[in-house]
């Protein structure tokens, strides 16, 4: 980014280096009238005069067409250094620069104030004085005044260094509305020594020193401004200043800091948000709801509870969350938060944009959330500090997307679930989400169906509990089919050897699966479609044409993105481990998979391969035949 800062010495960086100095005090004249007036035509009498006062040369436009000529290089080497558009025209009446005007320190510096007092009238002094803060730092130790200037930037100098005095005025007067008089005596002290007859900041002097409980020194900053004042000036102190001298000498409580002084940090009204989905009914979860409870409200001994359930796509994970969540919400008084953590196409929210309706929801006004991740994030743990919220984030995506959304404090919980393990020394807790028992499945199409329909064809209603898996998120998809068809018989569904649920799974299947790296993606419609139910890693290394180690990494992918579940099993004396994967036709495969990664542009499998550390380099060698070496690489192992 160009910058021309103007308020202290002269200098036009890119990026916060300086890129080109200009000496010549007419060059930088002219630059900096131009900058001033950025994005609108400067004269040329404006030029004349500021340059040469009221006597310019004969030779004077053409000189002015020189600088011009000058300046249109240095611009030109800036642009080169950054992407920032940077133009300088002629027009018929004068000059012209364009440039965004930000890029003008002294443009920033108005625009910062602005903000400011807009933030203190709006009775938020916390922010309007963080505000103030930034655009005093754009100020050098030097003045612009102090440069050399004609008639015309000498009185806007002049302008811009009242301002600035007027900012510090204010931006003190509001750190005292803040109760923050301990801060700003020091400042005080060293701004009367460069203007020991400004009363306005003896008098903030002496409130400060007050309320300090220095009354003896705040009424000797009294007699020090009469004596400064008389000696000076040959005047005495303004009325304010008197009146203010006697009541320090009374002890007026008046002048003492009100306990709900405006301008406190926090939103202007009280809510207690309460976003949580309708409660729900579950069938087979008690023990992991009681669990998620004591693991919510009993807590871990140091730190917030930070709770995952985990579980395979259509294992119920939301549900749970949802009825634990209404469960203990008489624990978290202060508001339950609650927000989708992945879009219906399995593309993963910014966190930021999760804090943004969270601050929403606090009360904060829109006008008042910054744009920046981490203001956002500070401001909400800020909010959350002192407060007892439970805040649910259903489909989390990894750990740099949870970390922004913890709540501050000790006293707040965060319950999510996960598609892929997380692993984190904030995680306090994790529950799986097994699929469900026989019986417990059975209660649930019970509920649906009626106990006499069911009764009417068991054996139809086992065959379908198993080839669902006992998921919940399968079984309720039937259940409704059934439902809305009570022409239907329980075996109909079977027709085809699935049940049709698949078409309310497939969702599920298909974010869970656009979360995989590109080799992942591939290895998973190979063995989906063609390993049967279960494989070892050597028969998966022989279905997908690669080494057993890399076949391995595959596999381990594939387990962490909970699409396949691993169990250990003795063979010949040694331990072995076999792999469960859902079995896939080929419809719904393709319904699955979809089309979008085929040429390797999907933006969520690149997603999917930073989580690994690194982005696949080369192609995969065949659709079922992927290329594991890049991932072999970044998790350490050898390839073969």
């Amino acid at each position: 980014m160009i910058e021309i800062r103007l308020l202290g010495p002269f200098e036009l960086t890119v990026d916060g280096k300086v890129a080109v100095r200009l000496s010549a005090p007419k060059l930088r004249q002219v630059l900096t009238l131009l900058a001033l007036n950025a994005n609108r035509v400067v004269s040329t009498d404006q030029f004349l005069c500021e340059l040469w006062a009221d006597q310019p040369p004969r030779s004077a436009r053409t000189t002015l067409q020189t600088y011009i000529y000058q300046l249109r290089k240095n611009i030109g080497r800036l642009t080169q250094l950054s992407r920032t558009p940077v133009s300088l025209e002629t027009t018929d009446a004068g000059y012209l620069l364009r440039l965004p005007p930000e890029s003008v320190d002294a443009h920033r510096f108005g625009d910062l104030v602005a903000e400011g007092r807009a933030r203190i009238s709006e009775g938020d002094s916390l922010l309007g004085v963080e505000t103030f803060d930034q655009a005093l730092a754009l100020w050098g130790k030097a003045s612009m005044a102090e440069n050399e200037l004609g008639f015309v930037l000498r009185a806007e100098a002049v302008r811009l260094e009242e301002l600035r005095r007027t900012v510090l005025e204010e931006r003190i007067g509001a750190k005292l509305g803040l109760g923050l008089h301990h801060q700003v005596v020091g400042e005080l002290l060293g701004l009367i020594a460069a203007n020991p007859t400004h009363e306005g900041l003896w008098a903030k002097l002496m409130l400060a020193l007050y309320r300090s409980g220095r009354r003896s020194e705040a009424l000797t900053a009294y007699r020090n401004a009469h004596a400064a004042l008389t000696e000076e000036l040959g005047l005495e102190p303004c009325t304010e200043l008197r009146q203010l001298h006697s009541r320090i000498l009374d002890g007026d409580p008046s002048l003492d800091l009100r306990e709900d002084a405006a301008g406190r940090p926090g939103p202007p009204l009280r809510l207690v948000p309460s976003e949580l989905p309708p409660d729900v009914r579950l069938v087979g979860r008690r023990k992991q709801v009681e669990t998620l409870c004591r693991a919510l409200t009993d807590g871990p001994p140091v730190g917030r509870p930070v709770v995952v359930v985990t579980g395979v796509p259509a294992s119920g994970k939301s549900a749970l969350c949802v009825r634990t969540a209404h469960q203990v919400r008489a624990d978290y008084p202060d508001g339950q938060l609650w927000a989708e953590m992945t879009t219906p196409d399995g593309r993963p929210v910014p966190p930021g944009e999760i804090l943004g309706d969270f601050l929403r929801a606090a009360g904060f006004p829109p006008a008042r959330i910054p744009e920046d991740i981490d203001l956002r994030a500070r401001m909400f743990r800020s909010w959350a500090a002192d407060l007892r919220l439970l805040v649910v984030l259903d489909d989390v995506v990894d750990i740099a997307q949870l970390l922004p959304l913890l709540p501050g404090g000790s006293r707040s919980a965060t319950l999510l679930t996960c598609r892929r393990r997380l692993s984190d020394p904030l995680i306090t807790a994790t529950v799986p989400a097994h699929a469900l028992s026989r019986t417990a499945a059975w209660q649930l199409l019970s509920h649906a169906l009626g106990p006499d329909r069911l009764a009417y064809e068991a054996e139809a209603a086992r065959k379908i509990i198993r080839v669902c898996q006992g998921l919940p998120g399968a079984l309720h998809a039937v259940a409704r089919q059934l439902e809305m068809r009570p022409h239907w018989s329980v075996a109909r569904v079977l027709e085809g050897a699935k049940p049709d649920a698949f078409g309310t799974l497939a969702p599920s299947l298909r974010r869970t699966y656009r979360l995989l790296t590109l080799p992942g993606r591939s290895a998973f419609r190979t063995l989906a479609l063609a390993a049967g139910s279960v494989v070892t890693a050597a028969e998966a290394s022989t279905m997908l044409g690669v080494p057993v180690p890399e076949a391995e990494v595959l596999l381990d992918e594939l387990v962490e993105a909970q699409l396949v579940r691993v169990s250990r099993e003795p063979s010949g004396g040694a331990v072995g481990y076999r792999f469960t994967l859902q079995c896939l036709s080929k419809d719904e495969l393709d319904f699955t998979c979809g089309t979008a990664d085929r040429d390797g542009t999907d933006p969520a499998a690149r997603a999917g391969a930073r989580w690994y550390g690194t982005l696949p380099q080369r192609p995969a060698r065949s659709a079922l035949q992927p290329d594991t070496s890049a991932l072999m690489q970044a998790r350490g192992t050898d390839v073969a």
